[in-house]
C-alpha cells in the first residue's frame, strides 16, 4: 500500500494521524555517518502517546514505525512553487 502526503495536510497510517511539513533540500548524514544532501520533509505523527506521538525528519529509503506497522520513504517531490508531498510504503 502507498500513500502520498502533501505538505501542510494530513493522511492516515495504521489509523494513527500523520501531518508532512517542512520540505526541503538539505545537507544530512545516513544513519552509516555517509555525508548526503538532497529533499527531507517533516513527519509528524499524532499517535494517542508519548511513545506513539512525535516528529521525525525523513529522507527517501528511511523506514518508520507508525503504529504497528514500518512504512518506507519512497519519494520526496519538492516543486519551487507548490507545496512538496512524500510518498510512504508500508513494508
Amino acid at each position: 500500500m502507498e500513500i502520498t502526503i502533501v505538505e501542510t495536510t494530513v493522511g492516515e497510517v495504521d489509523g494513527i494521524r500523520v501531518g508532512v511539513a517542512n520540505v526541503w533540500a538539505e545537507d544530512y548524514d545516513l544513519e552509516d555517518g555517509t555525508p548526503q544532501h538532497g529533499p527531507r520533509a517533516t513527519l509528524a505523527v499524532m499517535g494517542t502517546s508519548p511513545e506513539t506521538d512525535f516528529d521525525v525528519r525523513v529522507q527517501p529509503g528511511k523506514v518508520v514505525r507508525i503504529g504497528t506497522v514500518d512504512v518506507e520513504v519512497i519519494s520526496i517531490h519538492e516543486p519551487e512553487d507548490a507545496p512538496g508531498s512524500v510518498t510512504l510504503r508500508q513494508r
